[in-house]
């Protein structure tokens, strides 16, 4: 199968002032660069120095794009793509960093309709860590099942004619997250090719959320998907997680009574030990601690989503505007 030659790099920013500077070494650190392909930051109207940092710091040609007033993610990736000259489209976030060999390793991949990409939960604080232990599972039902239910935009490959194809049918616009998930669904519905690659050369690196309000911020908007993405897979997924949990409660409890529900409970802790070390490559004697301790926050932590919470400013909810407004180019 031919290799991807040539790409688009679309990367939307909403004042990341504070977190862009990973991602400007990145791309500074290359050690191959490609000669057509193209760097484009969309800028959903920052108020903030972001702009001026890649300016000021980035050697890579590149260009932005200024969207003519607030539109949300959705809206700032689609005037990106738009404007790409290339068939293929690399999505990053603006807070990610990625080893110097990335895009190298990025032209080995073959021209399927959409490529899954790793993402890695970087911390370091306990709380964070329990985080990232909880992304690494998600990475599982990514990279782990035989059909992907999960995907990042913030590292992600895909044709520009599939996303083009796709676009008239999605009915997600409503939806303020989840730019990368729905993307994936239509393409599987248009029986459109998604591959993945776990590979590390591959994977960039975030931040877990700094705080509980973070986090809980991140994970609610997540699960604002699921409702428009209800299917047979995903109701299962989400009422064995609910099962699992339950079940690992009432073992906790019946362990005074009846011994052998010891066993239980470390059979669940040794398998999601197993399976969490298998996609975070952890240190053993920091990851397996972690995990017992996972089993008294997870379920708090899932009590805890279940109450409102004001709405993240970072990408406030806005309509997808399905017309193709025009939006400022400078180079």
């Amino acid at each position: 199968m031919p290799r991807i030659k040539n790409i688009s790099v679309i990367i939307p920013f909403h004042n990341e002032e504070s977190r862009i500077g990973d991602l400007i070494e990145s791309l500074n650190n290359q050690r191959e660069w490609f000669e057509n392909s193209e760097l484009i930051f969309v800028d959903d109207f920052s108020d903030d120095l972001t702009e001026k940092m890649i300016r000021e710091k980035l050697k890579r040609p590149f260009q932005i794009i200024h969207l003519s007033k607030k539109k949300g993610k959705k809206q700032a990736l689609h005037e990106g793509i738009q404007k790409a000259k290339n068939d293929f489209i690399l999505t990053l976030d603006a807070d990610v960093k990625f080893g110097e060999n990335y895009f190298q390793n990025l032209f080995k991949l073959p021209q399927v309709d959409m490529i899954i990409l790793p993402v890695t939960m970087v911390s370091k604080t306990i709380f964070q860590e329990l985080a990232s232990i909880e992304f690494a599972w998600l990475q599982l039902l990514t990279f782990g099942s035989k059909k992907p239910i999960l995907c990042s935009g913030a590292n992600l490959v895909f044709k520009k004619t599939a996303y083009q194809s796709s676009f008239n049918s999605r009915t997600d616009f409503d939806i303020a997250s989840g730019d990368d998930v729905f993307l994936m669904q239509s393409f599987s519905t248009k029986k459109n090719k998604v591959d993945r690659f776990l590979d590390d050369e591959l994977s960039v690196e975030t931040k877990a959320p700094s705080g509980i309000m973070n986090l809980l911020r991140q994970r609610k908007r997540w699960l604002s998907k699921f409702s428009k993405m209800a299917d047979i897979k995903n109701t299962k997924l989400v009422l064995f997680l609910i099962i699992l949990q339950i079940a690992f409660i009432i073992s906790i409890t019946a362990i005074p009574f009846y011994p052998y529900f010891l066993f239980l409970v470390a059979l669940k802790i040794i398998t999601e030990f197993m399976a969490t070390i298998n996609y975070r490559h952890s240190n053993i004697l920091i990851l397996f601690p972690l995990t017992i301790i996972n089993q008294i926050w997870y379920p708090v932590y899932l009590l805890l989503l279940c109450f409102p919470l004001r709405g993240d400013a970072k990408w406030k909810h806005v309509n997808m505007e399905i017309v193709d407004s025009p939006a400022k180019e400078i180079s």
